[in-house]
């Protein structure tokens, strides 16, 4: 409700919405039961990479905006809240209606950008069009990759006290319910 009265008063009623939020992959039951003609949309990496880049988002952002605690409580707190939502996902998949999900693993992202979004439109029911394509290229082409430098997981990891390895040990049913290549 309070989604739609957002919508409405920015004048976007009936429009879709795009939510993006790792705590969706805890609550996959309660959104289905919700929202039953959504597209889902997920996308995997290494799951290492993926707990390195969460706790270190939210221990180094935090570090800035608490008196308490420290970043590497943060990045432990994250590390383990990360990997109960990335198992969460391998849980609950079946509770997804197929035909409504999209996997997007990012390696094949970054390989064909515009084609993965075409996949992704396609399956939700939207018109893929030139002016589509055209906002895609001006994004990307403003966006290039890398263009806010690149994180250096090990090297975050350690400073957090995080062991990376054994967060993709920890993470292996993720890696192959989802045919994620470990690669960290």
């Amino acid at each position: 409700k309070a989604l739609q009265w957002m919508r409405k008063r920015q004048g976007k009623a009936g429009r879709r919405w795009v939510l993006k939020c790792p705590e969706h992959l805890a609550n996959i039951k309660h959104l289905v039961r919700e929202f039953p003609d959504a597209t889902f949309i997920q996308t995997h990496r290494d799951p290492a990479r993926i707990v390195a880049s969460m706790s270190a988002m939210v221990a180094y952002s935090a570090r800035m905006n608490t008196e308490t605690g420290t970043a590497k409580d943060m990045a432990q707190h994250w590390s383990r809240r990360t990997e109960d939502l990335l198992m969460a996902s391998v849980r609950d998949r079946k509770l997804l209606p197929t035909a409504q999900v999209v996997d997007v693993r990012f390696d094949d992202f970054m390989q064909d950008m515009k084609g993965t979004v075409k996949r992704i439109f396609d399956r939700a029911g939207h018109e893929y069009t030139i002016t589509t394509e055209r906002a895609i290229d001006a994004f990307l082409t403003n966006n290039p990759p890398g263009k806010h430098g690149r994180i250096d997981y090990q090297g975050a990891m350690d400073d957090l006290g995080i062991d990376l390895e054994a967060r993709g040990d920890a993470l292996v049913a993720y890696a192959r319910k989802f045919g994620v290549e470990q690669n960290l």
